[in-house]
């Protein structure tokens, strides 16, 4: 999550259970047996929250996109007789 907030240059909000399937299915659950009665009571629910700040140097951000999309140019087919 920090090379995400890194090349976003944008902080990144993400929950502190590291069980989220198992929430989600927990969840699922509750909302059939009827313990919840809708998903608006579900999101209403606080959930501990940590956010991770952008930390690299914008130099070195523009250089891995740019790397970045050098490597996914190189990876795009061009030669439409390979893709048919």
């Amino acid at each position: 999550m920090q090379t995400l907030a890194d090349l976003l240059s944008q902080p990144i909000s993400i929950c502190k259970d590291p069980e989220l399937s198992a929430l989600g299915a927990g969840m699922l659950a509750g909302l059939e047996t009827g313990f919840w009665s809708d998903m608006n009571e579900l999101a209403s629910l606080q959930r501990e929250r940590t956010t991770i700040e952008p930390n690299m140097a914008e130099d070195k951000r523009l250089h891995v996109l740019s790397t970045w999309n050098a490597a996914v140019t190189k990876c795009l087919i061009t030669d439409e007789s390979i893709a048919t």
